[in-house]
This record gives C-alpha cells, sequence and structure tokens, in this order.
C-alpha cells in the first residue's frame, strides 16, 4: 500500500466515525465484562472493533485487520503478514468506565513489522494524533494542527516512559528488562491534558512479545518521523 495524504485523511476521518460512536456509549450504561488477563472490556469496546474491521475490510479488502478485541489468530498466519491493520478500538477501557473522558481510538498500519501510520482520537477532549512516515506528525485540537517536533534522545542519560495504571507499569517493567538493564524508578503524575501529550507523544504502535499480542502503546513517533 502507498503511503499517501488522501490515505491519512481516510484513517483520520474513520477515527472521528469511531470516536462519535464511543461518545455515544459514553453517554449511557454500558455492559461490562472481565477478559481473561483479568481487564474489563465494554460493549462500546466490542461495537467499535466490529464497526472498525468492517470498515477498514470494505476501504482496504486485502489488508487483514487485527483487533485488541479480536486477536484470536494464530501467530503462525499473523507473521506471514506483510501488511496490516493494527487497532485499539477503546484504549483506556478504565477510563471509559470511570468517566475521566481519558480514552481515544487507536488505528495503526503496519508494513513489514514496522508502523507507518497511526492516529490516536480522543473524542471526548476533541484531540487527535496522527503521523506517516515520510509525511511527520501532527496533534489537531479543535481546528488548530500543530507539526510536533522529534526530540533527540540521549541513550546516556535516564530514559523516562510515561505508563498509566500501576498494573501496566509492571507489564512494561518485565518487557524492557528483556532488551535492557534498569533502574527502575516510579514518579507519579496527575493525568492530565499535558501529560496525555507526553503519553501519546508515544503514538504508534502495539507491541508484540512472546509471539503473542499483548497492547503496548510505547514506540515512540520519531520512529517515523
Amino acid at each position: 500500500m502507498q503511503l499517501s495524504q488522501s490515505l491519512l485523511d481516510q484513517v483520520c476521518t474513520l477515527a472521528n466515525e469511531a470516536g462519535k460512536h464511543l461518545a455515544r456509549f459514553y453517554q449511557q450504561d454500558v455492559t461490562i465484562q472481565t477478559k481473561s488477563d483479568n481487564t474489563p472490556v465494554t460493549e462500546a469496546d466490542l461495537f467499535v472493533s466490529q464497526f472498525l474491521i468492517e470498515k477498514l475490510t470494505a476501504l482496504f479488502p486485502d489488508i487483514p485487520v487485527l483487533s485488541e478485541e479480536n486477536c484470536n489468530i494464530p501467530f503462525e498466519q499473523r507473521q506471514t503478514w506483510q501488511t496490516y491493520w493494527l487497532i485499539d478500538p477503546l484504549d483506556g477501557t478504565q477510563q471509559f468506565i470511570d468517566r475521566t473522558d481519558q480514552f481515544s481510538v487507536l488505528i495503526t498500519l503496519v508494513q513489514n513489522h514496522q508502523p507507518v501510520l497511526g492516529v490516536v482520537h480522543f473524542p471526548i477532549l476533541n484531540i487527535t494524533y496522527y503521523a506517516m512516515k515520510g509525511f511527520g506528525a501532527f496533534k489537531q485540537s479543535n481546528k488548530e494542527i500543530i507539526r510536533l517536533q522529534p526530540r533527540k534522545i540521549d541513550l546516556t542519560k535516564p530514559l523516562k516512559i510515561a505508563v498509566g495504571a500501576t498494573t501496566s507499569q509492571k507489564k512494561v517493567q518485565s518487557i524492557l528488562k528483556t532488551f535492557c538493564q534498569l533502574n527502575w524508578k516510579r514518579k507519579k503524575l496527575s493525568l492530565r491534558d499535558a501529560d496525555i501529550h507526553l503519553k501519546l507523544i508515544c503514538l504508534l504502535v502495539k507491541v508484540f512479545y512472546n509471539f503473542s499480542l499483548k497492547i503496548m502503546p510505547i514506540i515512540a513517533l520519531t520512529s517515523i518521523c
């Protein structure tokens, strides 16, 4: 698939449509279930997951879609995919349940195991982050669009990683131990708009590890700018 402004516009539009569905569910009581990993899933997650799968499949019938809520596809099959859509229909399910407004729709295009396009849309906050390889990364709030500038990382200095819940901290720590030595220091942050920006400057992709899908948005925007 060729990357283009038209493609990016289509995905941004689709993320906004999905966000409208989430906003509708947000105004009502929703059914909540517990998944096998002891995390919550709501009828909003499942509805928007199906909505995105159907829309992406209709637009791009030759490209498979992998969703957090529909990821029971054998790794043997997934590892042969050269191009696919990777989505989280409701990133921040617990925040959705707790009515904090801090949840989003995530859509990523992966080619040759690398994220090349990504959109993160916050329907209640009316903020969208989007990026595409070779095109740069942007933040849109209402009608204002700001180009995001990548920050050079000095690998000789401690690296700050923004993580949401306590359970996520343990999961991220275990993943990072696989790749590097850690001197883990925790600092509690207030998750308001500035902290969301910090969290979602890590826009793009959901990470595979241990040959199974575990959803962790920790890949930096700088990887595709």
